[in-house]
This record gives C-alpha cells, structure tokens and sequence, in this order.
C-alpha cells in the first residue's frame, strides 16, 4: 500500500522542489500524496515571507499540471513562528492537521518537509496530538560534524526545527551539507536521460539549463530529492539514532538524555538518480513525448 504523504514545499526558492514534487507524483505505486503545502522564505527573489510562500504555491501548482494531478494545494504561513511564543495560522497548518486525524489507527501521514519548518510546527503547535499520526522527514541543517548550521531551511525558522524536534513526532533528520549534497545531477546527465521523454521531462530539463552552470564539471545539487528518495526506497539511505538536538543561533548541542532522531548520515546517489529517471521517463502514458 502506497505510503501517504504531505509535501510541505518553498518551491519558487531553487530548482529542487520541482524535481523532489515531480519525482513523487510519479511514484504512485509507492506514495500517495495528499496535498502540497506552501511554506514561507525570504531571499533575494522575493520580498517577503508571505510573497515567498505565495510564489511557491504559484510554482507548485505549475509543476502539479505537468504531472497531471489534481492533488490539493494549500497556502501556509505567512511568517516565521514569533520568537516569544505561539503558532501561525494558515491553511496549510490547518490541513496537516486534518490529513494527520484522519490517518487509520496504526498508520502515519508522511511529511516530506524539504523548506523552513513554519507549517510543520505550527500544526504541532495547534494540535499536539498528531504527534502520534505522523512522521516529520526534514532536509535540514548540515552534518553534525560540519563547520556550522548556517543552513537556509534551518536559519529561516530555527524556533519551527526545534518545536518539531522536540515534539515527540518521530523524525527523521536530512543534513544538507554533507549528506544530501551528495545528490548532483548534471545538465548533461539530465538531457542524456530525460529530455524528450515526455512534456514533464522537458520542463525539468529546460529548469536545469535556465538554473545551471555548464562549465567543466559542473552540476547542480538537487538537496530536496532526498526525503522524497527515502520515502520511495528506504534502501536508498543509511541512518542511525542520535539525540534530538538543541538549537542555537550557529550550532546544534546533542545531549545524551534527550529522546531520539533518526540522522540520515549516507545516501546512496547513483541509486536515487536511476529511479528517479526511470520514473520521470515512465510517467502518465498519455503525455506525448516531444517531436523533436
């Protein structure tokens, strides 16, 4: 039975999103996703919090048609948790929590979290019960041996990461730098085993080179891939359990009382890669491949 899953996305920020989305609206075989939640961020393509979150459900909806779905999309906060206290309210807050109620006894709604953790720990906030329904997969912060945890997802909300980290909700933690860095992708690898599959494939393609540098050896990390990854092929991935950590403006502390994380420490890219084109290039029988 396909897993069921939420996306909660800051898609307008990189090119990854659109990738990680497609990539599980292609594998229906192994998850169902639910709906796409729009999160906040704030970058030098947007003005606002709220604008960020609003073009990123703008661009969810636009790889959503390409992949033929009708899956709901919803707007999500429009600012970061206020440091002394409190959730955001929001659409998206208020669907995780419904999605997550709804769950059969003995099962959990899958949160793919692959941006700032606004949404996610909103619904905690709001509805701690679903702490029981639910399972949080963030991409996140670096490794733990890494210089520092200046990371964009992290450092949008660092209040959100650790509200969810301390919320009982099991998680499972997707380091950016030196862990899921391991996913680049090529431009020449993306035209050699994509383009001209279908219109899906194209528009990914076509992402790729408005986004990439083409130098010698150059490519392009698709980070947000990773959870999306792990939910199809658990295999995919090697983690262990660590203690949950505290949260500082640079750093994480991991003290040895607190409950446990699991911390995804390798993921395996050649594998990652070849499913996910297999299912870009099989997808929708009833998309045409481009004439070229």
């Amino acid at each position: 039975m396909p897993l069921a899953i939420v996306i909660d996305s800051d898609a307008y920020n990189e090119m990854d999103d659109q990738f990680a989305i497609a990539y599980a609206l292609c594998r229906p075989g192994q998850l169902a996703v639910q709906a796409l939640l729009a999160a906040p961020f704030l970058n030098e393509r947007v003005n606002s919090p709220a604008d960020g979150m609003a073009r990123s459900l703008t661009e969810m909806r636009r790889i959503r048609d390409l992949c033929n779905s009708q899956v709901p999309l919803f707007g999500g906060s429009a600012s970061y948790l206020p440091p002394d206290g409190g959730h955001v309210e929001s659409p998206a807050c208020d669907e995780l929590i419904r999605l997550a109620m709804a769950v059969p006894q003995g099962r959990r709604l899958y949160v793919a979290a692959i941006a700032a953790l606004t949404n996610v720990a909103s619904a905690l906030l709001k509805a701690p019960q679903i702490k029981d329904r639910i399972a949080v997969y963030w991409l996140g912060g670096n490794a733990r041996d890494f210089a520092d945890q200046n990371e964009f997802n992290l450092r949008q909300d660092r209040r959100a990461a650790q509200v969810v980290f301390d919320s009982g909700a099991p998680v499972v933690w997707f380091p950016c730098r030196g862990v899921s860095s391991h996913l680049s992708l090529s431009l020449w690898e993306a035209i050699h085993w994509m383009q001209g599959k279908n219109q899906l494939a194209d528009a990914l393609v076509q992402l790729m080179r408005q986004n990439c540098t083409t130098g010698m050896g150059q490519s392009r990390i698709l980070w947000d891939m990773a959870p999306i990854a792990a939910l199809c092929n658990p295999q995919c991935i090697r983690s262990v359990p660590v203690p949950a950590p505290l949260i500082t403006e640079w750093c994480m502390h991991f003290a040895p009382e607190r409950h446990s994380v699991d911390y995804v420490q390798m993921i395996m890219r050649d594998q990652v890669f070849a499913d996910f084109f297999a299912a870009i290039g099989d997808f929708s029988p009833d998309v045409q491949p481009i004439q070229r």
